[in-house]
């Protein structure tokens, strides 16, 4: 019997052989897990029941119930929404789309047959109740009762259906407003270039280059020429800019004001002003002049009234806000 000489292997021989074996193993890990992971999400999508799925589009009509109230929304011709109860009411478009996604792809993860006694699932006193209508006077309504604290989940139940289903609940959250909270408010534009600064304070007119930074001008002074130099503590031309554009509207007290109801939030003669010059710049290239103004009424309590000039709308600012941008 002859004897064989037995291979031996060169250390730098060992190593890639052992590094060829852990890419493959590693390899082979990550395929299984990506593996696993399909099947799961298979297996989930399998066991979702379709119970709420409904296009956008199709909308026509919306009501939901919130703190012990109803509210309802329908859509104009156009695809904008409206209040049924004041067409002058502006509403937030993208709060009511969040609702429209919501009611996109509702799914349950299993079903009750044949219910006759809703009142062991909160269903015959709903929790919430969200109904919404089609193009074709199709009204469905949708009710969610109590949660179930072993699988986290709510019974919901569509009206007039002896169905209950188990849901996520998470679509209530998209309807968990009172029609004030879809009030869409204004927002103070931005230009792609500030050019001018317009102050008026109780009659006087200061004026800001904000193009080349000048110094500022009076162009109209019928203050009091006595008073004391206050150029230590007064904001510079952008702070203002800047403060003005930065303003919190606390509240929106009067969306669609009138003459006299201006004048009695001192808004028909504003004791300060802000303009806002700027330029745009068009699809073609050419610059367009832009301005706003923001005016300043009474003081009420710890704030003021304010608008945007020619706007009906009137909001409530801080007076440390307001304060600030007199210096």
């Amino acid at each position: 019997m002859s004897d064989k000489k037995k291979r031996k292997w060169s250390r730098p021989a060992k190593l890639s052989l052992l590094a060829g074996c852990l890419v493959l193993a590693v390899g082979g890990y990550a395929l299984t897990t990506e593996l696993v992971a399909r099947a799961e999400q298979k297996e989930a999508e399998a066991s979702q029941i379709p119970f709420v799925s409904v296009e956008s589009d199709d909308l026509t009509a919306l009501s939901w119930s919130y703190d012990g109230e109803t509210y309802a929304l329908q859509k104009n011709a156009d695809g904008t929404w409206q209040w049924p109860e004041d067409a002058e009411f502006p509403v937030n478009q993208t709060t009511v789309s969040y609702m429209e996604y919501a009611l996109s792809d509702i799914t349950a993860t299993r079903t009750l047959e044949d219910v006759t006694d809703l009142t062991q699932y909160g269903l015959d006193d709903p929790q919430s109740v969200i109904s919404y209508t089609t193009a074709d006077d199709t009204t469905v309504e949708i009710l969610t009762g109590d949660y179930n604290d072993v699988s986290s989940e709510y019974y919901a139940q569509l009206a007039g259906t002896d169905t209950v289903y188990l849901v996520s609940g998470d679509y209530m959250e998209d309807f968990q407003y009172a029609i004030d909270d879809l009030l869409q408010t204004e927002s103070l534009p931005i230009y792609e270039e500030d050019t001018e600064l317009r102050v008026t304070i109780d009659g006087k007119t200061t004026v800001y280059d904000l193009t080349e930074e000048a110094e500022e001008t009076d162009v109209t002074d019928s203050g009091d020429d006595d008073a004391e130099d206050s150029s230590d503590t007064a904001p510079t031309a952008q702070e203002i800019v800047d403060g003005v554009r930065g303003l919190n509207f606390e509240t929106c007290v009067n969306y669609k004001a009138d003459k006299s109801e201006l004048a009695s939030y001192g808004l028909d003669k504003p004791q300060m002003s802000f303009t806002i010059k700027g330029e745009e710049t068009a699809d073609d290239g050419s610059s367009t002049a832009v301005q706003f103004t923001l005016q300043i009424g009474e003081r009420t309590g710890d704030s003021y009234y304010v608008r945007l000039k020619d706007s009906k709308m009137v909001y409530t600012v801080s007076a440390e806000e307001i304060n600030a941008l007199r210096g």
